[in-house]
């Protein structure tokens, strides 16, 4: 398969601009935008929540796609996905805090709020010298060049 090329601008969820009820939160009669309030019982549940003679919604179908591609749009906002106290990080998973990135160092790893043992920082350019230690090195290097 080759390369995706990427949508040219800005990711948005399907049925975003859906009027008055025509998107409803999954299984429900209420509206939310927010991605939290798309996760429920009944999405978690899936299309079991429609009995066997019946045809789900077409509000169940836009909150279905709303969800995920309101997550997918969240991914391709920010690059990596913030960290959450109740999100489960494996080896090697990466998140944000603060505005920098971290890498977990253990599987099964929730709520140890990066920086901790349990993450490791990925070096960037913004923070590698410190992380590295050199940052120090840096200054008197930069400082011997404007002599």
């Amino acid at each position: 398969m080759s390369k995706i090329a990427r949508y040219q601008g800005n990711v948005r969820a399907f049925a975003s601009d859906a009027r008055g009820m025509e998107r409803t939160v999954f299984g429900g009669t209420n509206q939310a935008d927010d991605l939290t309030s798309q996760i429920t019982a009944s999405f978690l549940r899936g299309w079991g929540i429609v009995g066997a003679a019946e045809h789900p919604s077409l509000e169940d179908f836009n909150a279905a796609m709303y969800a995920m591609s309101q997550f997918i749009a969240y991914q391709h906002q920010m690059g990596v996905p913030e960290w959450h106290a109740e999100q489960e990080y494996h080896i090697g998973s990466i998140c944000t805090h603060d505005g920098e990135s971290y890498q977990s160092l253990q599987n099964a790893n929730v709520g140890s709020q990066p920086p901790s043992e349990k993450w490791t920082p990925v070096l960037t350019s913004k923070n590698g010298l410190t992380h590295l230690g050199l940052e120090e090195t840096a200054k008197q290097a930069a400082g011997a060049l404007q002599k």
